[in-house]
């Protein structure tokens, strides 16, 4: 049996909800081949759970699935990352009824607390006689206006000082780390970047979420990082987002024992394991990608596809404003933090001679 097994990103609502009404059938095929066995299972949630009243004006999407439904698919896991882009969709009310849910289930949560020192705690496993310490942290989010009684882990100095000290104690560190994004194949230069700053904080294991397509991964002598596995379940389907990867590591004192099971998600939304011919397609790319990350190409290759940033930066207030007035552009600026502005600043530097006329 894996000692750890991990999944990509969860939305159990939207498209979801619309599209299956037993979510028990979103993963039979999975079941009935027990692959989501292992010490610890673990996942992104995208979602809430609950339904309610008062949106987050600030986020543009508000993913929350019924609570019974989403229970067949989390009963599977040992633990799922709260810290991403849609945790406040319903701002702290959003949160409160998905963690006593969670709870109920069984469900550790890691990536939000009530204070920066809670969110940045970890959960912890005994695989072994290993102890295993495994966080949540990401770089986007959508706060709201007001006053908040939960904090969203951010990869800054803190949170990697709460890595270091796990590390320090001999504990195997994981993180669930949503970052990136843009639907592209290849990372951003600031989140490989990233990872190598994670990696030398002490983390072992590090499981990208949010840019809904599958990436490659950098490995070192005691570190693996994989920058996107992909959308678990979702409801988009197109530039390969039916594509996903379960990532299965089988010893944590070795990583080079690990295998990935490429997964294909049907347009009635079920799970199927990629037959032989699909397989090799999916691990012929992982290979490559994860080629041009070693190398550094991935960098290059992403910025060709980003373009010229003050432009891309510029059309997207252009898109906002057209869709929601002064208003909409008002609230992109609010969702910026610091975070988000380092890894902008970075992107600008980074193409800044390239893109100079």
């Amino acid at each position: 049996m894996p000692e750890i097994v991990a999944v990509g990103d969860i939305m159990l609502g939207r498209g979801v909800a619309e599209k299956c009404n037993d979510y028990s059938k979103l993963m039979s095929c999975l079941e009935a081949e027990n692959i989501l066995r292992a010490d610890i299972v673990m996942g992104n949630l995208e979602c809430l759970l609950g339904q309610f009243r008062e949106k987050n004006s600030l986020a543009y999407s508000h993913f929350f699935s019924k609570p019974h439904e989403a229970r067949k698919v989390l009963k599977h896991f040992d633990l799922v990352s709260l810290a991403n882009n849609h945790v406040f969709d319903f701002k702290d009310v959003g949160i409160d009824t998905t963690l006593e849910f969670l709870k109920e289930y069984g469900v550790k949560t890691v990536g939000v607390g009530r204070t920066v020192y809670e969110a940045n705690n970890p959960q912890y496993f005994q695989v072994k006689d290993l102890e295993v310490a495994v966080f949540g942290t990401t770089t986007v989010g959508n706060p709201h206006n007001g006053e908040r009684k939960y904090v969203v882990s951010k990869p800054d100095a803190l949170f990697r000082e709460a890595v270091s000290a796990e590390s320090g104690k001999g504990r195997f560190v994981v993180i669930n780390l949503h970052a990136g994004g843009g639907d592209y194949q290849h990372p951003s230069p600031a989140t490989r970047s990233l990872f190598r700053e994670l990696f030398s904080s002490g983390a072992n294991l590090i499981v990208g979420h949010h840019p809904h397509l599958v990436q490659g991964y950098m490995q070192t002598d005691n570190a693996l990082g994989f920058f996107s596995l992909g959308d678990f379940i979702f409801d988009k389907f197109e530039n390969g987002r039916n594509e996903s990867l379960i990532l299965k590591v089988h010893s944590l004192k070795d990583l080079s024992k690990f295998e990935v099971l490429p997964i294909l998600r049907r347009q009635d939304l079920r799970l199927e394991v990629a037959n032989e011919g699909q397989r090799y397609k999916m691990l012929q790319k992982l290979a490559w990608l994860s080629e041009k990350i070693s190398t550094g190409e991935s960098d290059d290759l992403y910025q060709e596809w980003f373009g010229n940033p003050y432009k891309r930066l510029l059309h997207s207030f252009l898109n906002d404003f057209k869709r929601g007035g002064i208003l909409s552009v008002l609230r992109k600026i609010k969702r910026f933090d610091k975070v988000k502005m380092k890894i902008l600043v970075s992107g600008f530097r980074s193409s800044k001679t390239k893109f100079k006329r």
